[in-house]
């Protein structure tokens, strides 16, 4: 099974400008920041499965981009490095020194909205496309809507935000997830960074994984909290990281004997 993603049902937002006394930059700062990812997926306690992603976040007039240096995949307990081909490179917007090159903010609704080839190409493989799930929604959750972020200012402040709905088919996985909303919340604020915390309630979660025969179908719940630091001064992020993130799923169509499938993700992005 492919590592599960974070999903902000982007067609919902409309990010707004700084509110006002707002305790940290929400109108970006020009800069350059370069990042390090990894996922590490644990499924029924023995499998493991993860990426590493090394990407910078470039702000230019507002707006951010993700240029993606290298990623690759763990298999069999080591980093295999994943690049895809000239060809594919191309489309994904990929220079001499990266593999891909994605405008993660503002974003098309249209095109967020089941994160499709108008998102990002198709021929992105698996260590390229998820990553940037992940990516997209830590990048996002601070600058206002839907999760209002903003609008906290002091430690134990917390926003609600509404319930969302997301989804993806490709890179041999369909995924639809329901989110019941969640809340915002600000832990920690000092002269130079605030620190947020995500926290959806827990999603109704329909699997597919399409690279079995015949495809294999699960349903379930997720249940994933998100900690962030952002730089107050830029608006930066520093670091952002899971709290927790569990799924409980079941095979649609097996005995009630079959056991779940339980998988627990560990997700870090730190600046270097």
């Amino acid at each position: 099974m492919l590592a599960k993603t974070f999903l902000a049902i982007l067609a919902s937002i409309n990010v707004t400008a700084s509110a006002p006394h707002s305790i940290y930059r929400t109108v970006l700062a020009p800069s350059v920041h370069r990042y390090v990812y990894q996922v590490d997926q644990t499924i029924n306690g023995t499998t493991h499965k993860g990426y590493r992603t090394e990407f910078d976040l470039e702000t230019e007039s507002g707006a951010v981009f993700a240029n993606i240096r290298s990623t690759a995949e763990l298999v069999n307990g080591a980093w295999k490095p994943v690049v895809p081909d000239a060809v594919c490179r191309k489309e994904l917007n990929g220079g001499p020194s990266s593999l891909a090159r994605l405008q993660l903010y503002p974003v098309d609704p249209a095109k967020a909205h089941d994160l499709g080839a108008s998102f990002l190409a198709l021929c992105a493989p698996p260590a390229i496309f998820f990553p940037l799930t992940d990516i997209l929604n830590v990048v996002v959750i601070p600058l206002g809507e839907p999760f209002r972020a903003n609008e906290l200012r002091k430690v134990g402040d917390k926003v609600s935000f509404s319930g969302f709905d997301a989804g993806y088919d490709r890179a041999g996985e369909q995924l639809q997830e329901k989110s019941h909303g969640g809340e915002t919340r600000l832990v920690v604020l000092d002269a130079r960074r605030a620190t947020l915390e995500w926290r959806p309630l827990p999603a109704d979660l329909t699997l597919v994984e399409k690279t079995t025969k015949p495809p294999l179908t699960m349903q379930g719940s997720e249940h994933f909290a998100f900690r962030l630091d952002v730089e107050r001064q830029t608006g930066a992020i520093e670091r952002a990281s899971t709290i927790f993130d569990d799924l409980d799923l079941r095979i649609v169509g097996a005995p009630d004997s079959v056991p779940h499938v339980r998988i627990s993700r560990t997700v870090t992005i730190e600046r270097r």
